[in-house]
């Protein structure tokens, strides 16, 4: 089985249930069992009963989960983010980063699912998440339907004006197949003059390549000498694979906050947050795994080597 899957899938369905009858989740938990809320700096509550009083309404969304076996009981962890809408007229809403850890065991009975504890970590985001919905219709015009609208009715008042235009398009598409034809000659005879230069400007042509950037040019930027780092804000992640660049873990990172500078060491990878705490957030939500491998993560020591 994997336990992975069957938290996640756990999770959102408790939380799909939250939304339509938020009376009812006491029914997911075992007898005695607590629930934890830590919302930014209010003091932290808990429950064993009513739990749906302290537990945090809106949008819960999951962005990544792990869960393990231990005996009988299953622990989970999830991360991702919460949005509590503050007003619906304006369309205001605040964004909270999500850190949770529950207990529960999971059985053929009624309910199949049970909960032992549960815990919820929240802190403010900012800036909020970006929704991954977003119209693409701006950046492709051509698939708007007013584009197709006005295109067919084009076609049909100006037909002949097309059947006219197509042997200037024809001579264009040619021209630009004879500069392409005269663009590789060019190419080829700089390329045998280039064979013929001394190798001492090959210092100039080489570039870093991708394998050792960040996933994005407005990304954060890597740093020769680690401790240049500032400790308080930098995670380190070890037992990374092998056949992947250290850069490409950066983004399961960037759930917690902006990642500012990074420096990769010995196959391992320090992280600076922009943010003291994000790294707080990273250390609570600790080792998780990742293409294959168990990746632990800890805190930037003084003196690193």
């Amino acid at each position: 089985m994997n336990y992975d899957t069957v938290t996640v899938n756990f999770l959102r369905s408790f939380y799909e249930t939250y939304s339509k009858e938020p009376n009812s989740i006491d029914s997911f938990y075992g007898k005695d069992a607590k629930l934890i809320v830590s919302l930014g700096a209010e003091p932290q509550k808990s429950s064993t009963t009513n739990r749906n009083s302290i537990l945090p309404g809106g949008e819960h969304v999951i962005l990544r989960w792990n869960g393990q076996k231990s005996g009988d009981q299953i622990i989970g962890h999830v991360t991702g983010y919460v949005k509590i809408t503050i007003d619906d007229e304006a369309q205001t809403a605040k964004y909270y980063q999500s850190n949770e850890m529950v207990v529960y065991i999971h059985n053929q009975e009624t309910p199949p699912f049970l909960i032992l504890h549960h815990s919820i970590y929240l802190n403010e985001m900012d800036p909020p998440p970006q929704p991954k919905d977003e119209p693409k219709s701006e950046t492709n015009p051509e698939t708007r339907p007013d584009a197709k609208i006005e295109a067919k009715t084009d076609e049909k008042s100006d037909q002949k004006s097309d059947n006219q235009n197509d042997g200037k398009a024809n001579e264009k598409v040619n021209e630009k197949i004879d500069a392409k034809i005269e663009v590789k000659s060019d190419v080829k005879n700089i390329k045998k003059e280039n064979e013929k230069t001394p190798q001492n400007n090959k210092k100039e042509e080489p570039k870093k390549s991708s394998a050792t950037t960040p996933p994005s040019s407005h990304g954060p930027r890597e740093v020769e000498n680690p401790n240049s780092l500032i400790k308080s804000r930098t995670v380190l992640a070890t037992n990374l694979p092998f056949n992947l660049p250290q850069v490409n873990i950066i983004p399961e990172f960037e759930i917690y906050g902006k990642i500012t500078r990074y420096a990769v060491v010995k196959g391992r990878i320090l992280m600076e947050f922009e943010n003291p705490a994000s790294l707080d957030s990273a250390l609570n939500d600790g080792d998780f795994r990742w293409q294959g491998r168990l990746v632990r993560i800890k805190a930037m020591e003084n003196g690193f080597s």
